[in-house]
């Protein structure tokens, strides 16, 4: 009877120990999410507010990694200024209306993303230079650690040639130097077409409407933008 006594609290305490590390396993799990989610939130300025491509890189760094682009969207100070347009014309082709190519206009420099389509997983940035032209960079994402500033021009070099990828649509290209990341491409700036422009109202319930069944990536970038602060619509600035 002894034995059994003993047998049974001993098995009763080995269960006790196992639910106590299951339970401290599974809020262990639920911390690393909420961290994850946390960190995918609006970054207070002026680090959330990049204002030159190498204040992009750093807020990059910052963010944990591997970093998807949604995350790094959402990262970006509200409000927004946005202007999306119906452009298939593109390194970053649009898929439709409710698909556009997208360019975030918050500071000086000009972001843009599409949320379905080839270019899906690209994002181009674009920095003024002077009144006509602009430094070019991308980067593709997800980003799996912290990136060398000059990544973001090596990344659209034509290995054949030694140009830019964004030569054939981006006229009078030449190789400058961009001060503390080093030689990168200044080209003419494309100004988007009004005409084609595709409105922050629609693409808001665009977001709001999304099926994640149907293609979460698509929601995923179209919330990031549209369901975390205030949106609006905005000429492009240069």
């Amino acid at each position: 009877m002894k034995r059994s006594i003993k047998a049974i609290l001993a098995f009763i305490a080995m269960t006790t120990l196992m639910l106590i590390f299951n339970n401290c396993s599974g809020a262990s799990q639920e911390d690393q999410a909420s961290q994850s989610l946390a960190a995918c939130a609006p970054v207070a300025a002026p680090l959330g507010t990049p204002n030159s491509l190498s204040e992009a890189v750093q807020l990059i760094n910052s963010l944990p990694k591997p970093l998807t682009l949604d995350c790094f969207l959402k990262s970006l100070q509200r409000p927004l200024g946005i202007m999306a347009v119906n452009n298939t014309f593109s390194a970053q082709p649009a898929v439709g209306n409710e698909s556009p190519r997208i360019f975030i206009l918050n500071t000086r420099l000009a972001l843009s993303v599409v949320p379905a389509g080839s270019g899906r997983t690209l994002l181009e940035m674009s920095e003024p230079m002077n009144g006509a032209q602009s430094w070019k960079a991308e980067l593709q994402f997800p980003i799996a650690a912290n990136v060398d500033p000059y990544q973001i021009f090596d990344h659209i070099t034509d290995r054949a040639t030694g140009n830019s990828r964004c030569v054939s649509c981006h006229t009078g290209e030449t190789k400058q130097n961009y001060p503390g990341i080093g030689f990168g491409f200044v080209s003419n700036t494309v100004r988007p077409n009004e005409s084609q422009r595709v409105n922050n109202l629609y693409l808001r319930n665009q977001a709001y409407v999304c099926n994640p069944n149907l293609n979460k990536y698509r929601c995923d970038i179209l919330q990031a933008i549209f369901s975390n602060g205030t949106t609006q619509d905005m000429s492009f600035p240069f």
